[in-house]
């Protein structure tokens, strides 16, 4: 963090030309290390909710559809039904 605000303060660009702001690159480094902690935090809770049994395990794969696998199937029936029509319209 230190170097993020020294770098914020003092205005520090790139040394090639078209000079970009470093800054916001240093700010990512302890943005990206906080969220990898909650992470972290969040997959601990829900171990330990799960060994206690007050949740399912979250370890564990669901095998049921994805919400693009469902849009997916209703897409291709409603191309069906509407290639149905096409010919009996045609016939």
């Amino acid at each position: 963090i230190p170097m993020f605000i020294d770098s914020f303060v003092s205005g520090e660009m790139s040394s090639n030309s078209g000079g970009l702001i470093r800054w916001p690159v240093k700010l990512l480094v302890p943005v990206g290390f906080t969220l990898l902690i909650l992470a972290a935090l969040s997959h601990l809770i829900k171990c330990i909710g799960f060994l206690k049994g007050a949740c399912p395990n979250p370890t564990v794969k669901l095998n049921a559809k994805t919400a693009e696998e469902l849009l997916a199937e209703e897409i291709a029936q409603q191309a069906a039904v509407e290639a149905e029509e096409n010919t009996k319209k045609g016939s």
